[in-house]
Parts: C-alpha cells; structure tokens; sequence
C-alpha cells in the first residue's frame, strides 16, 4: 500500500490553511473588538442577513457545534452586541439579530 503524505494530501492541506487563517485573524478580532472566533461567527452571519435567524441556523452556516454557538450567543447579548426577537411563526421560538450597537 503506497504510504500517504499528508502534505499532498489536498483536503489536509486546505484545511491547515483554513486554520491559520482563522488563528491569524482571531487575534486581529480579539484586538480589535474583543471578540473570539465563535463571536466573530455569529456576528458575521448576522451581519450579512436582512433578517434574523436561529442559533441553529448560525451553527449550520458556520459548521460550528451548536454548543460553542450557545455560548457565543450568550457572550454577545450579555455585551448588548446582539439581540433576541420573537420568531414570528412561532411565538415559542426566538431569533437573533445584531443590535444597534452591534
């Protein structure tokens, strides 16, 4: 069996790079607003929505476990950056959107 060098391996490769972008750019976030990389995701998604949406969706769009979503979650609308709205099909649920001061 021919051995596997994952330096040519094009999905490893992608992926190292993928990671330190991130990293590079989680200290340019944590710099400048504060903010770590789970945070940034949501803020990002919600930015670029003209509408609010789910956790869950954030966590779809993202591929990021909804847990490490949750937390971000609750980071930014302690820090007032987000904000909760009623779902308007269904009055149990609840969506995100940026905030003024977000």
């Amino acid at each position: 069996m021919a051995e596997l060098d994952l330096f040519r391996f094009v999905p490893f490769r992608l992926n190292r790079l993928a990671a330190e972008v991130s990293h590079a750019l989680s200290e340019e976030y944590q710099t400048l607003y504060g903010l770590d990389i789970p945070e940034w995701r949501v803020m990002a998604t919600l930015g670029f929505r003209d509408d609010a949406c789910s956790a869950q969706f954030i966590a779809q769009c993202t591929r990021t476990h909804k847990s490490t979503i949750s937390r971000a979650v609750t980071t930014l609308l302690a820090r007032g950056l987000i904000e909760r709205v009623e779902n308007s099909i269904d009055r149990r649920a609840f969506e995100l959107r940026l905030s003024r001061q977000g």
